[in-house]
């Protein structure tokens, strides 16, 4: 995170400098030793040479984000399927990160137990007619989906619907407010940045911001140099980001 030359801080490696005691804080990111190898061993049975490891919603950063934005402070979520992960950025340098074992394939599975329907009618559902934030006009709404196979059609109450999404990722967004500090939320510097295939979910920003009490930034192609143009989607931020730092890597940066 920063470097210490004789008790003076400083933001990089201070090369050049004279002195007698030299220190550095890092934050350390670790996980499950067998996932990361059984991941490892994926990987190399089509691509031999692994030269690094990154975090996902650090990868992701390094799509959407320019240095200017993590020195003054942002905070990135990774809305996945599987997992909703997260990285904190303050002066340019980690501050804090954390993986939340829930995800879009959750809401999807608890409309499936609360409903009935199979989980590909549930996954239309959630993405169709789903609303994070819900609307009351529309609560008393009932959606219907017809299965492809049978064509048969199911009606299910929007009301349960948005019910469950809101709940689910309340409960994740309220794991990553704990893991972090209101003394760092309250900064008003702190910008908050969603990514992943979950951001799209409808009412999804909304609740966000209304729950950490900050306005959520939407990064595309219009104003994100490295999202890939009219092809960017924020499913595709990791491996963008993997890409820029693959770049990086060779560049010796």
């Amino acid at each position: 995170r920063y470097y210490e030359l004789d008790g003076k801080r400083h933001g990089h490696p201070p090369l050049g400098y004279a002195g007698r005691q030299l220190s550095a804080e890092y934050h350390c990111i670790h996980g499950n030793p067998k996932h990361i190898k059984a991941n490892i061993q994926c990987v190399r049975s089509i691509a031999p040479e692994i030269t690094g490891i990154v975090f996902a919603p650090v990868a992701a950063s390094l799509a959407m984000l320019d240095q200017e934005f993590m020195k003054a402070g942002a905070l990135v979520i990774d809305m996945g399927a599987g997992t909703t992960d997260y990285v904190l950025y303050s002066n340019g340098s980690i501050a804090a990160s954390g993986c939340v074992p829930l995800g879009g394939n959750d809401i999807t599975h608890e409309i499936h137990r609360a409903t009935g329907i199979s989980t590909e009618l549930a996954e239309q559902l959630k993405i169709k007619t789903g609303n994070a934030y819900g609307i009351p006009g529309l609560d008393i709404e009932v959606a219907r989906v017809i299965n492809s196979e049978t064509l048969s059609s199911t009606k299910v109450r929007r009301k349960l619907i948005n019910r469950i999404i809101r709940f689910t990722l309340q409960n994740i967004l309220s794991r990553i407010q704990q893991d972090l500090s209101a003394d760092i939320l309250d900064r008003p510097e702190i910008q908050l940045y969603l990514t992943g295939g979950g951001c799209q979910q409808k009412g999804v920003r909304n609740l966000v911001g209304d729950t950490f009490g900050i306005p959520v930034n939407y990064l595309g192609p219009e104003n994100c140099p490295r999202c890939g143009g009219k092809f960017w989607k924020p499913q595709h931020s990791t491996v963008i980001g993997l890409l820029h730092y693959a770049h990086l890597m060779e560049n010796g940066s």
